[in-house]
């Protein structure tokens, strides 16, 4: 792929036409291919997981950010940083590090806010516009949007979410599952939370759930 940077890239489109023919030794009958394949530039990216959509005055958040490579594999021990603000306008908050899985947590006070927070994670400690044809990973964003009290002429934004694991779940075992919910407008308490679980037929290497 090299070569795509040896000339003058403006000449090239970013993708790939590839032909095939196959053909039967002795029989003459071939059977041609074709297929188009695009040209990525992007080595990887950050996505936010576990992180609540709606804060309180008062609070602290908390949640995780995630680092992969473009195949999926963690990115591991990697520095990663987090932003507030607007996009061309970005302030830092904290310095990540991912583990072993490619995920780092963060929390911090929502005592300096007073609208909804927007969320920038980054593996560079910058925040731009991406150069043209330059490989470069994508950032994460995230909007927690502040808690108002009820009415009839604002959208709800109570939500409840199932956290994600960060390792497969093993077989014939139990397992917690935590459940991230916010019901705006209620007092803090607890709350009966129904579950339905979803049967399906087991494949080769998988467990039926």
């Amino acid at each position: 792929m090299s070569i795509f940077t040896k000339i003058d890239q403006r000449m090239l489109h970013d993708v790939l036409d590839i032909r095939a023919k196959v053909e039967e030794e002795g029989t003459g009958v071939s059977l041609p291919q074709e297929k188009r394949v695009t040209i990525s530039y992007v080595l990887g990216k950050v996505s936010f997981i576990n992180v609540p959509k709606v804060w309180e005055r008062g609070s602290n958040v908390e949640g995780k950010v995630r680092a992969v490579y473009h195949n999926n594999t963690p990115v591991c021990d990697a520095p990663v940083y987090l932003f507030t603000g607007q996009m061309w306008q970005p302030r830092s908050l904290q310095n990540l590090t991912t583990d072993s899985n490619g995920v780092a947590s963060f929390s911090f006070s929502t005592d300096n806010f007073d609208q909804d927070i927007q969320l920038h994670a980054s593996l560079t400690p910058t925040v731009g516009n991406q150069q043209y044809k330059t490989a470069y990973y994508d950032r994460g964003f995230h909007t927690l949007s502040m808690s108002q009290p009820s009415s009839p002429d604002i959208k709800t934004i109570s939500s409840l979410e199932v956290q994600k694991k960060d390792k497969s779940l093993p077989c014939d075992a139990e397992e917690d599952v935590s459940v991230n919910y916010t019901i705006v407008g209620e007092s803090p308490g607890s709350v009966d939370v129904i579950y339905l679980s979803k049967v399906e037929v087991a494949s080769k290497n998988k467990c039926a759930i």
